[in-house]
């Protein structure tokens, strides 16, 4: 932070962006499994905070809080991944109460599927370039579109952001039908 300020002299936003996910069963995971996890996404992102607000209140600038979808859906095989993203929603709501006044947004976003390398690293943070990504290409968002939104999102100050059309959706189940998304997600899960 200091070299930012120094190289730049003002700080108008900060992203905390943080992806790296856990995979197994919750049974299954370890005590060093959440460490990594948690560290990662949710300390991660809330030292980036601590560091950066003071240089953002001086500007009345915006401050970012990269989440998921994950952060509102069970996803079998996946809960250290979406119990961190529920954290970072959560820390997200309560830097907007706390900011109330500073002139300080916070904003949330949940993106969807975007193109990136999260399913090529294990759970030791070990990067695999020759891994396929499992997830599905036809609902995938290039990098590119997912960032020209996450700007506009970010420039009008909104407070949680989802985007995807399949992100929106899986949150709307979440929150309208939550019996119907855990079957259709159960259905479409590997036995």
């Amino acid at each position: 932070m200091d070299e930012i300020i120094r190289d730049f002299g003002k700080l108008d936003v900060a992203i905390a962006n943080a992806g790296y996910g856990v995979l197994g069963k919750i049974e299954d995971l370890n005590e060093a499994d959440w460490s990594r996890q948690l560290a990662v996404n949710v300390t991660g992102l809330a030292l980036s905070c601590k560091f950066a607000l003071p240089h953002l209140r001086k500007t009345k600038g915006r401050l970012v809080l990269l989440g998921s979808v994950a952060a509102f859906v069970p996803n079998p095989g996946t809960g250290a991944y979406g119990a961190s993203k529920a954290a970072v929603h959560n820390m997200g709501e309560s830097l907007q109460m706390e900011l109330k006044g500073t002139g300080v947004s916070c904003t949330i976003i949940h993106p969807g599927m975007v193109e990136s390398n999260i399913t090529r690293v294990d759970n030791e943070g070990n990067f695999h370039p020759e891994r396929q990504d499992p997830r599905p290409a036809k609902l995938m968002w290039t990098t590119e579109k997912a960032a020209k939104v996450m700007v506009k999102a970010i420039e009008k100050r909104k407070s949680v952001f989802v985007f995807t059309g399949h992100g929106k959706f899986i949150v709307f189940l979440a929150k309208y039908f939550p019996s119907l998304g855990r079957m259709i997600k159960d259905k479409m899960s590997p036995k």
